[in-house]
């Protein structure tokens, strides 16, 4: 028999490895097809946990029941991240946060499966077309203006089907672009025997041009949408033409614009050697060539103005030429410098350049969003040449331009508009509309849980609209007149004005 005293100080011994054994516990539940409800089997789950001391991931995956299981896990709290192919992963998405400070035995992890667009590409007799390039779009609103964005590309097969898959649920716009394009280089001047004399011209689902008159197609979770498109034949024609000034063993990229269309890469073969190329595949009409050569931020480029017709197109002679530099120019009162930011117009996710005063910067022949600030002040012109940028924020720089000046005019008068979100406009964006070109371009300004400072104005008249629809094109002249039951404010130089919306506006 034990002492007495050591009867009593065992348990205070047992303690310390009793409370570890409490630090672990199970953690299991069921990924789930959230479309169906059905169990998903061999999907990978992720136990992510951080605290002061890091982070720590357990990885496990599901049985052909769909469950999973970690057996001891320390306690704290976990994010669980699920993912199987052909499913959205589910950190898209609010992740489940897990307190772990007893067993969990029961916690659903739904996936939302990708959606399908798949159909068949024919002549208007029917027969198979191979080779077709097709693009599903997504809608958005970018700088202002609608813009397509590429959700996923194809190409037909020899029996002339397609089929773009892991697709989000959501609206979409399907155009069969042309056959396969890009720019091949060739050691001679021979094209391929596949290169025909006959081509289409881009369509929509429903045989449009424009995407105004297109059908669009609209996928639920998992759906698998059909279709079909009914080309028509047209005469092609091809242009040809020389390079100088490009670099050896440096790709080569061919771009042809039509007005208010995207840039496409037409099938184009080049001739490394001698610079001579040849682009197929052009239907009759008016198109601008760009060519660049290297990194977007030293790319050299030419480009020139292309009429095809029935007659034959004399050569078109390009002299790739270094990036035109930009120098940031201020001027007028003010303590601390303006920047200057250029964002592609046809690559709007990609800032091109950065512009500091007095300082030239190499910018590659192009189309852009200019973006100003100035700490201290507000900007009351904008100029690239004779141009005024002030009221559209956009700059267009030929691959010939000589070096040239981006001017910022700061003003010597301002005020300030402080705005203020209640009712159901709390949480919608806000169009700041002004009267005129002169005053500025239209802004949007989207509703944060943080009280914005009150923004700096040049004084005038200025209208506010609360906005439902995010995607609204609020650059567009066209949506701008449709706009009813603004709030008209006044602001004066050297005030404050304080807004306050409330009612949304109607288009």
């Amino acid at each position: 028999m034990l002492p007495v005293f050591l009867r009593h100080a065992l348990p205070l011994f047992l303690l310390p490895s009793a409370a570890l054994a409490q630090t672990s516990f199970p953690l299991a539940g069921t990924v789930t097809n959230a479309a169906t409800g059905q169990p998903l089997p061999h999907a990978r789950v992720i136990a992510l946990r951080t605290s002061g001391d890091g982070e720590t991931r357990e990885v496990t995956f599901t049985d052909a029941a769909g469950a999973f299981r970690f057996p001891a896990l320390p306690a704290g709290r976990y994010s669980l991240l699920a993912h199987k192919p052909r499913y959205t992963p589910n950190h898209l998405s609010p992740t489940p946060s897990i307190d772990l400070s007893a067993p969990r035995e029961q916690v659903s992890l739904p996936l939302v499966p990708y959606s399908v667009i798949a159909g068949q590409v024919a002549d208007t007799d029917g027969q198979s077309l191979r080779l077709v390039h097709i693009e599903a779009y997504r809608q958005a609103v970018v700088l202002g203006h609608h813009r397509l964005i590429r959700a996923g590309t194809a190409f037909t097969d020899d029996r002339g089907s397609f089929r773009i898959w892991d697709l989000p649920a959501g609206r979409y716009f399907v155009r069969a672009m042309s056959r396969a394009g890009g720019t091949f280089s060739l050691a001679d001047e021979s094209a391929p025997s596949t290169v025909g004399r006959r081509a289409f011209a881009p369509v929509f689902a429903g045989g449009f041009e424009r995407l105004a008159e297109a059908t669009p197609t609209d996928l639920t979770p998992g759906q698998q949408a059909r279709v079909d498109f009914r080309l028509l034949h047209l005469p092609a024609y091809r242009v040809r033409g020389r390079v100088t000034g490009f670099q050896p063993a440096v790709p080569v990229r061919f771009e042809l614009r039509r007005p208010d269309t995207e840039p496409t890469e037409p099938r184009t073969f080049f001739n490394p050697a001698t610079g001579n190329f040849t682009v197929f595949d052009l239907l009759p009409g008016s198109y601008q060539l760009r060519i660049r050569q290297g990194e977007r931020s030293a790319a050299l480029t030419a480009e020139a103005p292309v009429n095809v017709g029935a007659g034959e197109t004399s050569p078109v002679l390009l002299a790739l030429l270094p990036p035109p530099t930009l120098t940031l120019r201020i001027e007028g009162p003010g303590t601390l410098p303006c920047t200057s930011l250029l964002i592609d117009g046809d690559h709007p996710t990609q800032p091109v350049a950065y512009l500091d005063p007095d300082k030239p910067t190499r910018v590659p022949a192009g189309d852009y969003h200019v973006s100003v600030f100035c700490p201290d002040s507000v900007p009351e012109s904008i100029r690239y040449g004779s141009a005024e940028l002030l009221g559209s924020e956009r700059i267009t720089i030929p691959a010939d331009a000589p070096p040239g000046d981006l001017t910022i005019t700061r003003s010597r008068r301002s005020g300030k508009l402080f705005i203020a979100r209640e009712g159901e406009s709390a949480e919608l964006p806000v169009l700041l509309l002004p009267g005129n070109a002169a005053m500025g371009a239209p802004r949007l300004l989207e509703a944060t849980k943080i009280v914005r400072p009150a923004i700096q104005l040049l004084p005038g008249t200025y209208t506010l609209y609360s906005l439902r629809d995010r995607l609204a094109p609020y650059r567009d002249p066209a949506f701008l007149g449709q706009l009813t039951r603004g709030i008209s404010v006044q602001v004066e130089d050297g005030q404050t004005t304080r807004v306050v919306v409330e009612k949304l506006s109607q288009p």
